[in-house]
């Protein structure tokens, strides 16, 4: 048995699953701490008893005032990694708490990740000063659930009285320190708004803005209901003007918007719009959404039918017959959304986008020659190479794989190349094909 014992211990050191200190008060920003429903404060301030149970220079505070909600308190945001409690019973948390009166603390985990269910779970203290509470959260408290996975937010309520809240509340101040429990993933800090997309070129005559809010077009969705959750809407407009943008977080859910119609816009020939993603993401889905008597949704995807471009503003431009090919009615617009790429969610994914529109004329200037551009790609499926050739001369040849990450770049300047793809592995890919009469985009497949 001793033997087992130490063979244990030994794979559990080895493997890093034990217990650390994830906070401690020393750096935390103040919008990591912040109180909630009337809390009298949650700040972060110089230790009320240095001594040797809690030797820190810095901790939490919490005022209870009977001003508040009895459920007043405050929530620690996880500033590096999430919080792990998959497996309650062996993957409790300890914090450290100060109070010179006995009371009863809950804790609370929220921001679940991953479908992870919210869980509560309380610990008395004595009052004796710095005390290590552990907190097993099996309990289901507070109309929750048993925790099961990773957490982002650990609340905290002093206002409990064992089995509900005190009220009126008892007012009282009590201190926090050193939350110590298992590391789950690294929390993923969500990028700073880009600046402003490029405002629109396309003439009022001949625009029907589904989102815009720059150009003052005329001729407009109704918009009329919205559904999914947006991840908010920023002015990026980086003086004293306004210019939205939709902001989607694909790690939680889609986001659409519904009118009263539907609308006919069959006199519009191209659909297209401006997006920036952040460098994790994989892709993401634009559909539009017709009803003629039967609800038809018609998705192209960004990461499988062109490549996703990362980190800068970047403009998409649809032919309306890439959608009515699909079984759109362009007689019947009834809704539009984004969704997340290949339909599953990614929690690093946050894209904005903007200058929704279906318009006459292809907006894209470095599209307009395409008529006069004709490229050929053969063979395709290919096993060790593409040839391209143009009546053109071809200035460029970038390839990327669905991810974005550009794998070739060619100079040719000639009208045809051999594109080499003996070292790709087996999948999809995409060619920028760049000539001196106009551009395009190609979809690749190496067996």
């Amino acid at each position: 048995m001793k033997k087992i014992t130490f063979l244990l211990c030994l794979l559990i050191a080895s493997t890093g699953f034990s217990q650390v200190v994830l906070e401690d008060f020393e750096a935390l920003p103040a919008s990591g701490f912040e109180g909630f429903e009337g809390l009298g404060g949650a700040n972060i301030v110089a230790n009320p008893s240095v001594d040797a149970n809690n030797p820190s220079a810095t901790v939490g505070e919490l005022i209870v005032v009977d001003a508040g909600q009895p459920w007043q308190g405050a929530n620690l945001v996880m500033q590096t990694n999430y919080l792990d409690v998959t497996t309650p019973v062996t993957q409790t948390v300890d914090v450290d708490v100060y109070s010179l009166s006995a009371f009863n603390m809950l804790a609370r985990l929220a921001d679940a990740q991953s479908g992870a269910t919210e869980s509560a779970a309380d610990v008395s203290h004595t009052g004796s000063g710095w005390e290590t509470l552990t907190f097993t959260f099996n309990q289901a408290l507070d109309a929750t659930g048993v925790a099961n996975g990773e957490y982002g937010i650990i609340a905290f309520f002093p206002n409990w009285n064992g089995a509900g809240w005190h009220d009126p509340e008892i007012e009282r101040t009590v201190y926090i320190d050193n939350l110590t429990g298992f590391a789950g993933d690294v929390v993923v800090v969500p990028p700073a708004d880009p600046e402003a997309a490029p405002l629109p070129t396309s003439p009022d005559g001949e625009t029907y803005s589904i989102y815009n809010d720059t150009n003052g077009y005329t001729t407009f969705f109704p918009f009329a209901y919205d559904f999914g959750t947006l991840g908010g809407e920023p002015d990026l407009d980086p003086g004293a003007g306004t210019n939205l943008a939709y902001k989607f977080d694909f790690g939680f859910a889609g986001y659409g918007v519904g009118e009263g119609g539907p609308d006919d816009v069959t006199a519009y020939d191209f659909v297209s719009f401006d997006y920036w993603a952040s460098d994790p993401t994989p892709g993401f889905r634009f559909v539009l959404i017709s009803n003629d008597g039967a609800v038809v949704e018609s998705s192209f995807e960004v990461g499988t039918d062109v490549a996703l471009t990362k980190g800068a503003w970047t403009k998409v431009v649809i032919p309306m017959s890439y959608f009515t090919n699909l079984g759109f009615s362009d007689a019947h617009l009834f809704q539009w959304k984004a969704d997340a790429f290949m339909g599953t969610t990614d929690p690093n994914s946050i894209v904005y986008i903007d200058n929704i529109l279906l318009t006459v004329n292809d907006p894209s200037l470095s599209l307009n020659d395409f008529e006069t551009a004709q490229f050929k790609v053969y063979p395709n499926p290919a096993s060790d190479k593409w040839n391209v050739t143009s009546n053109s001369i071809l200035n460029s040849v970038e390839v990327y794989d669905v991810l974005g990450k550009q794998v070739i770049s060619l100079s040719p300047n000639t009208n045809d190349v051999v594109i080499d793809a003996s070292n790709l592995n087996p999948g999809m890919y995409f060619a920028q094909i760049n000539g001196a009469n106009g551009s395009k985009t190609i979809k690749l497949i190496k067996d």
